[in-house]
This record gives C-alpha cells, sequence and structure tokens, in this order.
C-alpha cells in the first residue's frame, strides 16, 4: 500500500488539511479520523480525487460549489466507480462530465459543445490534430506527482486500469511518452473495454507518426463504441495526415459536435474549390465554438 503523509497531499491536491477532511466527510474519498495516524491510508484513487477537486477549483466555482456537485454526480454515477475514473471539468460556475467527446451537466442533461473560454482565432488551413480524452480546462493548475511519488505507486501491486490510465496522463504532463504509452497499455491489458486508454495511446502513437498502430487501436474503440466521435475524428485526423481526404471527411462528418471535425472539413473543401461547404462548415465550427 502507497502511503503519502498529511503535507504530501497537500502539496500533490492544493488543498488544506481542513478542505481535505471536508472532502473526506462527504464520501468522496476514505473515512478519516487521525490523518496522522499510519492507521489512515488513502488509496491511490482517493489522492487522485483530491487531486481532481483542487483543479477543479477556480474563480467561477468555489470549493463548496465543487464538493455540493461532486456529491451530486457521485450520487448518480454507476456504483463503485470511483471520482477519480470520472471525466468532470467546470463550464462557468457548472461541473460537467465528458462523454465520447460532449459535456453533459449530469443532474439536468443539459449539454455542452465547447468551454466558455476566450480562445485565438486559428486559420481554417491548418490541421487541428488529434485531441486529448481528458483535457484539463485552461484555468487549473497542473499539479503532478514528483518522480519519488510516482515510484511508490508504480512499486504497488494493487493498480488498477483506472490507476494506470491516470498514471498515463501523469506521465504525459511529465513530457515522457514513452512511460506513458505503457501506462497506458497496462491499463488496457487489465480492461479491454478502456475506452480513453486506446484513444490515448493512439494518439500518442499517431503523432510519433506510427499510423497503423493508431488505426488499429481507433478502430477497437468503434467496434467497443461505434458512435465515440473522439475516435472518428482522431481517425479522421490519420487519414488527413495521409492525404487520404475522402476516408478523412468520411470520419470527421462522424464527429458532428466537434468544432474542429469542422475546421478540418472546412480546410479539405476548401482545398479541393468547394467554397459553399468550406463555408458551412467553417460556419458550424463557429457555432459551436461559441454555443
Amino acid at each position: 500500500m502507497t502511503t503519502f503523509d498529511i503535507h504530501e497531499i497537500e502539496r500533490i491536491s492544493g488543498l488544506s488539511e481542513r478542505q481535505i477532511r471536508s472532502v473526506a466527510r462527504r464520501g468522496l474519498i476514505s473515512p478519516l479520523n487521525k490523518l496522522y495516524d499510519q492507521s489512515d491510508q488513502l488509496s491511490f484513487q482517493d489522492i487522485l480525487t483530491l487531486r481532481k477537486i483542487g483543479q477543479l477549483i477556480s474563480a467561477h466555482c468555489s470549493f463548496s460549489s465543487v464538493l455540493r456537485q461532486l456529491g451530486d454526480i457521485h450520487a448518480h454515477s454507476a456504483p463503485h466507480q470511483p471520482l477519480s475514473a470520472l471525466k468532470v471539468t467546470t463550464i462557468g460556475p457548472y461541473l460537467v462530465m465528458q462523454v465520447d467527446g460532449i459535456y453533459q451537466h449530469v443532474i439536468s442533461g443539459q449539454t455542452f459543445l465547447n468551454f466558455d473560454i476566450d480562445q485565438e482565432e486559428e486559420r481554417s488551413n491548418v490541421l487541428q490534430f488529434p485531441s486529448h480524452s481528458d483535457t484539463l480546462p485552461a484555468h487549473s493548475f497542473a499539479a503532478t506527482l514528483s518522480e519519488t511519488e510516482l515510484e511508490r505507486i508504480l512499486d504497488s501491486d494493487e493498480l488498477t486500469s483506472d490507476d494506470w490510465f491516470n498514471l498515463g496522463i501523469q506521465f504525459e504532463a511529465l513530457n515522457e511518452n514513452v512511460r506513458a504509452r505503457s501506462a497506458y497499455r497496462n491499463a488496457i491489458g487489465l480492461d479491454e473495454d478502456n475506452i480513453d486508454a486506446y484513444i490515448n495511446l493512439g494518439r500518442l502513437l499517431q503523432l510519433d507518426d506510427k499510423f497503423r498502430d493508431a488505426k488499429k487501436l481507433y478502430e477497437k474503440v468503434l467496434q467497443l463504441r461505434p458512435e465515440n466521435e473522439l475516435a472518428n475524428y482522431n481517425l479522421g485526423t490519420l487519414f488527413d495526415m495521409l492525404d487520404e481526404f475522402d476516408l478523412a471527411v468520411r470520419y470527421y462528418q462522424r464527429a458532428p459536435n466537434m468544432a474542429m471535425a469542422h475546421h478540418n472539413l472546412a480546410r479539405i473543401y476548401d482545398q479541393l474549390g468547394n467554397e459553399v461547404k468550406a463555408a458551412r462548415h467553417l460556419s458550424i465550427k463557429h457555432e459551436l465554438e461559441h454555443e
């Protein structure tokens, strides 16, 4: 069992001891009695949940609001599914969950198609590359585990598929893509239905020009979940990079709620001389970015 003392937990999560105890009282992590007592050992999932809460706190979303909304999300999520495994982020004052590239408010069911963040205008002739399946909001701070802490976790014999997936994200944050790929492969080895691990591994392989291997991973996702827009979009970018525009268009069209897909469709149609379709997809792109 990997253990962390209170000072390490505060540094990793960005939360104070008082806040950590509040999280425990809400039932979002394991119960605590005396945090300094070695009998009160937080699990790796607990540490990741606390870190996620630290990342969600912003000028738009207070600590108390995050806890209240996370409590609602936890109540509506699948039994025994750790909060650290859920793709939760902020849009304004709301916490939303990402499912197949779409952001949805769990309680109301309202769908959000983009972040309320000012973005620099991008030229339509630039290929928008594959997305990360666990992108953090731009206003969150990047609290990462130290090398020593990572090694302590890696020594554990209790890591789950979700643990390995989260470790892959940690390694990516440290620009250690070789170790990230290994972590994603371990995640898949423990759970062949870990959609996000397939997508993240495929993205890393694609950006390393290993197109055939990336294609197999995206296609595996579509076997498991044909409607997954992120996998369809990433396949579109793969064929786009190979100048196989017919196939690229086919897969981009299967990601209708992703602004980047319409951006790339506009660029392709512009190159093909179809100004009407290019303008239509640019218009859809802007609508999605500003809904």
